[in-house]
């Protein structure tokens, strides 16, 4: 008896969730005007295989359809978020794309996974075959007939035998993976939150009203190139239109196996958070962003040395002679407390700080982490350093919890009152409270973290 869920993918098309020993034959697309249609949109199909031919029942193959122009520089990224998502725990995941897939295919048409297996493509049915023997897999979900892009291709992922799946879960996860290319599934969409009128308000206040420097904001949103978003990785910078200043994406994942409970997966651009991406315009491709994107005034130093509320920590900086680190390559992420936070500490024992170069120069290294981490990925780059217990390494080799309440964050225990003043070699982040040492907040006189540091 077949155990078969209907699900339907975003352009209403049906698709198939199957646990059984044979994969009932589906019919292929219909070809419209001799044009077989192309991969466009992503259904989830869990295909059973027959046993009879060598494989478990029980193991099957996840066919994820990838989007158009997005298979360039993601496949190792691709390849662990299907891990992530599924727990496969370092078993078999095949990726397959080939520049081949620009010509007519035949029947026999061979095509490499990258662990060197030969899948085979039959595009009258869509059949991907492989795994099981040819009769065993047929599916119209993955077409590959007049296909003009090379950068589109199939996702194949194994399943491991007795691995259940529900269909509500498997909804969720591709929806957590795939929704910031604009694909959608029908059901399980994440809805988004609305602006606040305080963020609304706090972005307009940000445009300038002349003509000639609303230019050079509008320009500094605009690359002179189309770039997906599945092509950028970490750290990387482009070029804009506003007199060549860059503009530096960020990409923050949480690990395994903390991924399997609450999977977390951003993108930035100027630490502005890219909400939805990938939307084709017939002269370019726009992502759109949750925030303005300002041009950074300079580096970390020239940012602090411009803002009157940081002429203390300036002042610190030069006497512990690190200014020069702080104007190099980077990236940096420099947690800045103002001038108040410093009047918090005790004069006596500010003085001891300052009259003690190396003590100084750990107290700001308290503050100054390698590598650009915006605060939308704080508390994502904090599990992955901590494994799971939140935890960032600054360059003072100490450890300090980044801890979330509601709208509030806070580092070592002092809180963050402004986030992502971009430089151009790294991010500033505004503190109420210096960082002495990590506070203690957990039983007693002892942090509990301090258990599993390393």
């Amino acid at each position: 008896m077949l155990d078969l869920t209907i699900v339907k993918g975003h352009d209403g098309k049906d698709s198939g969730l199957v646990s059984c020993t044979v994969t009932p034959r589906l019919e292929p697309a219909p070809v419209k005007n001799g044009v077989k249609p192309a991969c466009s949109y992503i259904n989830v199909e869990l295909i059973g295989c027959d046993p009879q031919e060598g494989v478990s029942g029980n193991q099957g193959t996840i066919l994820l359809e990838n989007p158009k122009s997005c298979m360039i520089s993601s496949v190792e990224k691709l390849k662990e978020q299907m891990k992530l998502l599924f727990g496969l725990r370092g078993r078999r995941v095949d990726i397959f794309t080939d520049n081949s897939l620009t010509k007519e295919l035949s029947d026999t048409t061979k095509v490499s996974s990258l662990n060197g297996q030969t899948i085979y493509l039959a595009p009258y049915t869509g059949a991907v075959t492989g795994l099981c023997a040819p009769p065993s897999v047929s599916t119209p979900y993955c077409h590959f007939a007049n296909v003009n892009d090379k950068l589109m291709g199939c996702v194949l992922l194994e399943n491991p035998r007795g691995q259940k799946f529900s269909v509500e879960e498997v909804h969720k996860q591709v929806q957590k993976l795939y929704n910031k290319d604009g694909i959608k599934l029908s059901q399980s969409a994440d809805k988004k939150k609305p602006l606040s009128s305080a963020s609304v308000k706090d972005n307009l206040e940000k445009i300038p009203t002349d003509p000639t420097e609303l230019m050079k904001l509008l320009s500094y949103h605009v690359v002179p190139s189309e770039e997906h978003t599945c092509r950028l990785y970490n750290d990387q910078q482009l070029d804009t239109l506003n007199n060549g200043k860059q503009i530096r994406f960020n990409e923050y994942t949480t690990p395994f196996p903390f991924a399997r409970f609450d999977w977390k997966w951003v993108q930035t651009a100027q630490c502005a958070t890219i909400e939805k991406s990938n939307i084709r315009a017939c002269n370019g491709i726009i992502h759109i962003v949750d925030k303005v994107l300002q041009p950074p005034a300079g580096t970390l130093l020239d940012v602090l040395a411009l803002d009157n509320r940081f002429t203390e920590l300036v002042q610190l900086i030069k006497i512990a002679e690190i200014g020069d680190m702080l104007e190099g390559d980077g990236p940096f992420t420099l947690f800045a407390p103002t001038d108040d936070a410093f009047k918090r500490i005790d004069d006596a024992e500010l003085q001891n700080i300052v009259n003690d170069k190396g003590k100084l120069k750990h107290v700001l290294f308290n503050h100054i982490f390698k590598d650009q981490i915006c605060c939308s990925g704080l508390s994502i780059v904090a599990a992955n350093v901590g494994y799971g217990a939140r935890q960032l390494k600054s360059m003072s080799e100490e450890r300090f919890t980044v801890d979330e309440m509601g709208s509030k964050t806070e580092i070592g225990g002092s809180q963050i009152t402004e986030c992502d003043m971009s430089s151009t070699n790294g991010v500033i982040h505004v503190l109420d409270e210096v960082i002495l040492k990590q506070k203690r907040k957990f039983m007693g006189d002892d942090d509990f973290w301090d258990w599993f540091r390393f």
